[in-house]
């Protein structure tokens, strides 16, 4: 009987953890990218980010964090290797840009250019720059040379420099040198 009980606990512990895997690395929305708006707060509970938030906490090498800026909140998960990952930064309850991926199985790139235009605009330190640019310019260039330029102009990215920076045991190139990259593989 005590054997029993111990196979009906392991049993439904197993199709737990099982279950909570399967929505984390199986259930990232993918998002069409010809919407002109996404509600933010409908994607959260799409990603079910509480579950996220929870399993994470409790289960190593899985890291999922939330960063709110001052006009910007983005919610991150990444499975330790980066083999599963999705970033999702928010503006004015809308969705900016998501981006996820799951071993290369599938992955989404979505970018509200309206809304990014908006948010640069609302910047002191940009909306004045003779850098920055006009919106009739904005549908002539692709979305991933928007994104591109405007972090080299250094908009929501951290100031590094060198050709790694090591903040793991793998290091990662500057975003900087990312968005370098980037404008060179979009003048192909």
């Amino acid at each position: 009987m005590a054997f029993r009980l111990i196979i009906i606990i392991a049993s439904t512990m197993l199709g737990i953890e099982l279950s909570s895997q399967r929505a984390i690395y199986l259930h990232f929305p993918t998002l069409d990218t010809t919407l002109k708006s996404v509600d933010a707060e409908e994607l959260l509970a799409e990603l079910d980010w509480s579950s996220i938030e929870s399993f994470c906490d409790s289960t190593e090498g899985h890291y999922a964090r939330k960063y709110e800026g001052e006009k910007t909140t983005t919610y991150s998960y990444v499975r330790q290797g980066y083999t599963a990952s999705f970033s999702l930064t928010i503006f004015q309850g809308k969705v900016l840009e998501y981006e996820s991926h799951i071993d290369g199985l599938f992955s989404t790139n979505y970018f509200d250019r309206d809304l990014w235009l908006l948010h640069v605009d609302q910047d002191e330190d940009f909306h004045n720059s003779e850098w920055t640019l006009a919106k009739e310019e904005m549908p002539s260039h692709h979305t991933e040379a928007i994104q591109a330029y405007y972090k080299l102009l250094g908009f929501n990215v951290r100031d590094e420099y060198g050709w790694i920076c090591e903040y793991s045991a793998a290091g990662s190139p500057p975003e900087k040198r990312l968005a370098i990259i980037d404008l060179g593989a979009g003048e192909k």
